[in-house]
């Protein structure tokens, strides 16, 4: 498979705007660290996608969730922690 299919694929979107990556940082299922932990590894994702819901990002979300995956993201070199959603909160503010 070709480097362009595979970030393609991983960054395609559902109709809320949201990546694969968003919806595995709201998974309170065991396999989810798993999943993020190998999405974050993929060349190419786009970790500061925001959704078309709210405007956030996966991060946003990891964080709202309450799921504690949100330090994983420490490993991502392109993470913006200023990407504000709609209605301009920034990830650590909840």
């Amino acid at each position: 498979m070709e480097k362009q299919v595979v970030f393609a694929e991983v960054n395609r979107r559902d109709y809320l705007g949201r990546t694969v990556l968003h919806l595995a940082v709201m998974e309170k299922d065991s396999w989810a660290l798993d999943w993020v932990e190998l999405l974050l590894k993929v060349p190419g994702i786009q970790v500061n996608l925001p959704d078309l819901e709210s405007g956030w990002t996966a991060l946003h979300r990891a964080l709202y969730s309450g799921v504690r995956l949100s330090f994983l993201f420490q490993e991502s070199p392109f993470l913006t922690l200023f990407r504000k959603n709609r209605t301009s909160q920034r990830p650590r503010r909840y």
